[in-house]
């Protein structure tokens, strides 16, 4: 039996010289395999239908930037996008990390202070993305083969960021120079929002998401 965590063609393999005394057990262990089939056909489908639509969007080069990190593959960059929105509407990183429920919970009384585990506010996708893609620097820091490729055409900030990252993921990373903070906007309903250039900053050489182009997405300081 293979002990590898991840299933591959070499596992399928095996599964198809697997049979079964009893006709019953039989079909049932083929529809549990053509189950998995048509779930990971339909996957691919929707993944790639979603490509599509994200070539045109104007939130595309975020979603390439954020990919050139590691832990971000396609599907996790443009579902942390999509639930967030343009970062830059966060003046600092701690608010966005608030806004994620990543913060430590309080309970003070006085001089007491008592900080217990994060809160788990906020946009609970998003949270899951950020977490499940921080998993990844766990291992050996290097930069692989495939995140050198998702690099290619990024800005040169872009890739300093992404080498950092990978390279020294226990350090303290300086924040980006960028512009001064300006008024953005973005649109859910009646609400508008303001915020910084700081967190997230894209550099001028991206287009289509400037200041007044931030996407539609949850007020930081709502709590749900």
């Amino acid at each position: 039996m293979c002990r590898s965590r991840s299933w591959t063609a070499a596992h399928e393999r095996q599964l198809s010289i697997v049979h079964f005394a009893h006709p019953a057990q039989q079909i049932a262990f083929e529809e549990y395999r053509q189950a998995v089939k048509e779930t990971h056909a339909r996957l691919e489908r929707l993944t790639e239908q979603l490509r599509e639509q994200c070539a045109h969007w104007r939130m595309n080069p975020l979603l390439t930037a954020l990919m050139c990190l590691r832990g971000f593959d396609f599907v996790a960059a443009a579902t942390f996008v999509a639930e967030v929105g343009d970062p830059r509407r966060f003046s600092h990183p701690r608010e966005l990390m608030a806004y994620l429920g990543l913060v430590p919970s309080e309970y003070s009384s006085g001089e007491t202070r008592h900080q217990g585990p994060i809160t788990k506010t906020g946009n609970k996708h998003a949270r899951r993305m950020l977490v499940e893609a921080a998993w990844n620097y766990r291992h050996t820091a290097r930069v692989s083969r495939v995140v050198e490729v998702r690099q290619q055409g990024q800005p040169k900030a872009v890739g300093d960021i992404a080498l950092a990252c990978a390279t020294a993921p226990d350090q303290t990373l300086p924040m980006p120079e960028c512009a001064p903070p300006a008024t953005q906007q973005s649109v859910r309903g009646d609400r508008l929002r303001t915020g910084g250039l700081h967190l997230g900053y894209i550099p001028p050489s991206y287009p289509g998401i400037g200041v007044g182009d931030g996407a539609s997405c949850s007020s930081p300081a709502k709590k749900r």
